[in-house]
């Protein structure tokens, strides 16, 4: 009897197998963040996607970088919006002809960039039509604060600002210590990046470890990686999942479990593929990516980090005489969490205030304070940028801290 029962065991233990084999197969065609073992953790890179990469994207210093004179597309809501890069690589703003001294920078990440939008609508162009003083865009899609510095230093000097505003997202608490993007966002294979670490109190840089665009430079800067990308282990290899899929998917708060369950739910539905792609990318990617970033503003090693990178500007900015201005810009979910309850990122903004220079705008307040704006304020639900009007409401507060230095 016993022996039946166990026949009867492994015999629906291993259809179960199979069938998940067979979904989870699907699943991950249509979900890059339904990460699986031996297609994942052993990329191949297509070389097309490397030779275009080469032409249009790839710093060997900061890991990619808009080409100065180039053009780009982005697509939000089925439709193509064309930007245009000048002759520093800056994002081209409203009004902007030959590009000034002693003016102001804005660096960050796509927020600063302001993607999504035409060059008439981001957060510079909407200064621009405020100020005599001239704004130049050098944001950078999916950079860190990390990479918005070297940016930074390595433009300054063509420039000499008067002004340095860098436009980042809390997430920077993740990308700063990264180095190879598709650990903590899955499928982003291209984006290797440099990194700071703390040493003895001090900042250490660890270089770009993809110098060329070639197999052997690529293997490399995979296995140093490894080794100096602390979501490797600490992200990568807990969400991948692998056979037995009846144990695996279980594992990491079920997360395999739940993305799987999504797509059977909207299949169950009739729902389309997008609209599920978006859901769970929304409900689980994303939320999940906004509870980590909550637990490293309780890390005392990541902000430490942090601290240092924004004394870093601090000094630089105070032996160049350049006044630098921090907006923190949330993501949607940053605001889901910290509505209704205390913001994460308090302390450590009380924190900088012992930089005397340096202004810091925390725009989760300002946009809570303004909740019924919400909507329009992001471009839509997902909360991944800012819509034009969102983009004014920033360019607004950021023109007013100017105008109080400037007076001051």
């Amino acid at each position: 009897m016993v022996f039946e029962y166990l026949v009867i065991l492994i015999f629906t233990l291993l259809t179960l197998e199979v069938l998940l084999f067979f979904l989870v197969k699907i699943v991950r065609k249509n979900f890059q963040w339904l990460i699986t073992k031996n297609i994942d953790d052993k990329v191949i890179f297509d070389q097309n996607l490397l030779k275009k990469f080469k032409k249009h994207s790839f710093h060997k210093k900061l890991g990619w970088e808009p080409k100065p004179n180039t053009s780009g597309k982005d697509i939000h809501d089925c439709k193509e919006i064309k930007y245009n890069i000048g002759k520093f690589g800056q994002r081209v703003s409203y009004n902007e002809k030959n590009l000034k001294k002693n003016q102001c920078l804005i660096f960050g990440d796509s927020f600063a960039f302001s993607r999504q939008v035409s060059d008439n609508n981001t957060i510079s162009s909407h200064l621009n039509k405020k100020s005599n003083l001239k704004f130049y865009n050098f944001g950078v899609g999916n950079y860190g604060l990390d990479q918005a510095i070297l940016r930074f230093e390595k433009i300054y000097f063509n420039l000499h600002p008067k002004y340095v505003i860098f436009i980042i997202v809390p997430e920077t608490i993740c990308r700063i210590q990264s180095m190879w993007k598709h650990f903590f966002e899955y499928g982003n294979i291209l984006a290797f990046k440099p990194r700071f670490i703390v040493d003895k109190d001090s900042l250490k840089l660890l270089r770009c470890p993809l110098k060329s665009i070639n197999n052997a430079e690529i293997n490399n800067a995979i296995i140093y990686s490894k080794k100096n990308d602390i979501f490797y282990k600490k992200k990568f290899q807990k969400d991948l999942i692998f056979m037995p899929y009846i144990f695996s998917l279980f594992k990491n708060n079920l997360r395999g479990l739940k993305i799987v369950l999504s797509y059977l739910d909207f299949k169950i539905k009739g729902k389309s593929i997008k609209k599920w792609k978006d859901e769970a990318f929304f409900k689980i990617v994303l939320k999940n990516n906004a509870l980590l970033t909550k637990n490293f503003y309780k890390n005392q090693n990541s902000l430490l980090l942090m601290y240092k990178l924004f004394e870093r500007i601090n000094l630089f900015c105070k032996d160049k005489k350049v006044t630098p201005i921090i907006a923190m810009i949330p993501q949607i979910q940053d605001i889901h969490l910290i509505k209704g309850s205390q913001d994460y990122m308090e302390s450590f903004e009380k924190k900088l205030k012992r930089f005397k220079g340096m202004k810091f705008l925390n725009f989760t307040k300002l946009f809570l304070k303004e909740s019924s704006k919400i909507d329009k304020i992001y471009l839509d639900k997902s909360g991944n940028h800012l819509s034009s009007f969102g983009n004014n409401f920033v360019a607004k507060k950021l023109f007013a801290e100017i105008s109080k230095i400037k007076n001051v």
